[in-house]
């Protein structure tokens, strides 16, 4: 319990500093919806938002087709993520195939019941908040844009290299290509995190290495989405469920 406690006090403390500076910048910030948080379209035309917003001013950096984020508006987009319903929802599908397949030594607790559930949940939650919370610092810190930059590149396999690759090389706010340092530090917190309340065998260097391979190997995932929702967008609606287009694909409306 004493370790559990530990962990929601990290997690507290990494969002409240961004909570109060968002207060204070709460005149100058616009609303969620105005910030375009998950892609940028590689090339000259805007997709799911525009070059410019009204009252934007004129130092503006402006990216190939959008507008850089500022520090302020990259602490939105954190807050924006962390707190919207998938993020809640898809931990539960991590913790269940945990349930479904766990480790060979992990102890009963870990294993059953609902108390099991629920510290396996707690234990996905966990790794998330971290890896994006280490995420947005490093990338506010070091200027990196934290959106994925959709390929220019309409050809097919050249379009899957370049979603797996940009999670070793990013965009830079100032759009040029630049070392995912922060998504290697996403995946590290997310990954060692867990060795303060894993059970004994666990939590480990060897144990958070591997944890934090297997989220740099799935972080490319997320960008699956919005490098391909025209195409996802066509699929849906020749099997009849194009109506839910616009809850499922809403990321990259594009």
């Amino acid at each position: 319990m004493t370790q559990f406690r530990s962990v929601l006090i990290f997690l507290a403390c990494s969002v409240l500093p961004w909570l109060a500076f968002a207060q204070q910048q709460n005149s100058e910030v616009p609303s969620f919806s105005e910030i375009p948080c998950s892609f940028v379209q590689d090339g000259t035309q805007s997709a799911n938002f525009l070059t410019s917003r009204p009252g934007a001013k004129p130092t503006q950096r402006v990216v190939r087709g959008s507008t850089a984020l500022k520090p302020d508006e990259k602490l939105l987009c954190y807050l924006k993520v962390s707190y919207s319903p998938v993020s809640f929802i898809w931990p539960g599908f991590a913790a269940s195939k945990k349930m479904i397949f766990p480790p060979q030594t992990y102890p009963a607790e870990w294993r059953q019941g609902v108390l099991g559930f629920a510290r396996n949940y707690g234990d996905s939650i966990a790794n998330d908040s971290a890896n994006r919370t280490a995420k947005y610092f490093v990338a506010t810190a070091l200027h990196e844009d934290t959106r994925y930059w959709v390929s220019s590149d309409r050809r097919f396999f050249p379009r899957v290299f370049h979603l797996i690759a940009f999670a070793l090389v990013d965009k830079s706010d100032s759009g040029k290509n630049t070392p995912a340092i922060s998504n290697l530090a996403g995946v590290a917190a997310g990954g060692f995190i867990g060795n303060a309340y894993l059970p004994p065998g666990y939590a480990n260097v060897t144990h958070a290495g591997q944890r934090s391979a297997l989220q740099l190997a799935e972080s490319p995932l997320p960008n699956l989405v919005c490098e391909f929702t025209p195409e996802f967008r066509t699929l849906m609606t020749r099997i009849h469920l194009g109506f839910l287009n616009g809850t499922l694909l809403s990321k990259c409306a594009r």
